[in-house]
C-alpha cells in the first residue's frame, strides 16, 4: 500500500473554487502562493512561438496519426520517471511559448457567457474559467508531477496522452491559453482523464484529488470541463503516443 498523502493547502480559484497549492512529497509545508504578474497582455500579441511549436508537433504527430511508424521512443521501455520528466519539460516549454499572449488573470465572466448558448466558443470560454486560479501555486510542475507519481503511480502512456491532450488544447486549437494560473489544474484533470481512458485499474477519486490539492467535487468538475474542451476526442493510438514522446524529446 502507498503512504497516505499529506494534506494540502488550497488557495481560491477565479470561480470561488479551491485551487491546488500542493506540498512536495517530502512532507514540507507549502509556501504561500505567489501572485501572478500584474502587467497586462500586449494589445497585439505575437503567436510566433506557438505557431512554431504547432508546426513542429504536426511534423511528428501527423505521420504517426496516419500510421507511418512508431518513432524512436518505445513506451514499453520508457521509465515512468523519464515520462513524467518529458511531460514536465513539455509543459514548461508550452508555458514559455504562451507567455507573450497569456492574460495576467482569468478572463472576466460576461453576461453572454452566463447564458447557455449554442456558440461553442462562448461555452468553451466559460468552461475554461474553471481552471484558472487567482494566484499561481508556488510549486514547480516537475515537483507537482513527482508528488502525484509518488502517491498515485501511473503509466508512461498516461503521461504522454496527457501531454498530447494539453498540446491539442493550448497549442493546436488554442481553446485555452496555458499560464501559471491554470497549468496545475489542467495537468491534474488531464492526468485523471487519460488514466481513466487508458488504464483498466485507477486510483480512488478521493485519493487522487487529495494528492492534487483538490476536493473530489472540484476534480470531477475539472474532468468534465476538460472533456468538453477537448470535445471528448480521447482516442490515441500507440503510434501517436510514441511520436509524442519523440516530439517532447525534440523540442
Amino acid at each position: 500500500m502507498h503512504a497516505a498523502p499529506a494534506p494540502l493547502t488550497r488557495s481560491s480559484s477565479s470561480d470561488s473554487a479551491s485551487s491546488a497549492s500542493p506540498a512536495s512529497s517530502a512532507g514540507s509545508s507549502p509556501p504561500s502562493p505567489s501572485s501572478s504578474a500584474s502587467s497586462p497582455p500586449s494589445p497585439s500579441p505575437s503567436y510566433a512561438l506557438l505557431d512554431q511549436m504547432s508546426a513542429a508537433g504536426q511534423s511528428y504527430l501527423a505521420p504517426a496519426a496516419a500510421g507511418a511508424g512508431a518513432g524512436a521512443t518505445d513506451l514499453r521501455t520508457l521509465a515512468p520517471h523519464d515520462a513524467l520528466r518529458l511531460l514536465a519539460s513539455g509543459l514548461v516549454k508550452m508555458l514559455d511559448a504562451s507567455r507573450p499572449v497569456a492574460p495576467a488573470h482569468a478572463p472576466a465572466a460576461s453576461a453572454e457567457l452566463a447564458i447557455p448558448a449554442p456558440d461553442k466558443h462562448a461555452q468553451h470560454a466559460l468552461i475554461a474559467r474553471r481552471f484558472w486560479c487567482k494566484s499561481a501555486p508556488d510549486i514547480p510542475i516537475d515537483v507537482y508531477l513527482e508528488r502525484i507519481h509518488h502517491y498515485c503511480p501511473i503509466s508512461p502512456a498516461v503521461y504522454m496522452a496527457t501531454s498530447l491532450y494539453i498540446y491539442r488544447l493550448c497549442v493546436v486549437s488554442r481553446v485555452i491559453t496555458l499560464t501559471d494560473l491554470n497549468v496545475h489544474r489542467l495537468l491534474l484533470a488531464g492526468l485523471r482523464v487519460a488514466s481513466k481512458t487508458l488504464e483498466d485499474i485507477n486510483h480512488q477519486q478521493r485519493r487522487f484529488a487529495k494528492v492534487g490539492g483538490l476536493s473530489e467535487t472540484e476534480l470531477c468538475r475539472l474532468e468534465i470541463g476538460f472533456l468538453f474542451l477537448i470535445d471528448f476526442d480521447l482516442h490515441v493510438s500507440p503510434h501517436v503516443l510514441h511520436a509524442q514522446a519523440d516530439f517532447l524529446r525534440a523540442i
